[in-house]
């Protein structure tokens, strides 16, 4: 499954990939191998992550992978605000910084 994000000027924000997804009226759910991208900033790797329509939000209650310029960081659950990209771990568990 691929699914891609737009920011509210109308410009692709996150591309989505996974190996399979249920379309609920309400929200998509998504998992194995899920993958999210932000252009060249971030990439979010997990295996289950859902997205409410109502609430334009990416989340993932499990394991999250997160690479981003800065380095790597590994949690448990992931919010990413679909339109503007801002995104968050809710615990984070480790982080490895790139040299």
């Amino acid at each position: 499954m691929r699914a891609t994000f737009y920011d509210r000027k109308g410009q692709a924000s996150i591309k989505l990939t996974a190996e399979r997804g249920v379309v609920y009226e309400d929200r998509v759910e998504v998992e194995g191998n899920v993958v999210l991208t932000y252009g060249d900033s971030l990439k979010v790797e997990t295996q289950r992550a859902r997205w409410d329509r109502k609430g334009g939000r990416i989340t993932s209650e499990g394991p999250v992978r997160i690479e981003t310029p800065e380095g790597e960081g590994v949690g448990e659950g992931f919010v990413c605000e679909a339109h503007s990209g801002r995104w968050w771990m809710r615990s984070v568990r480790g982080q490895v910084l790139a040299p």
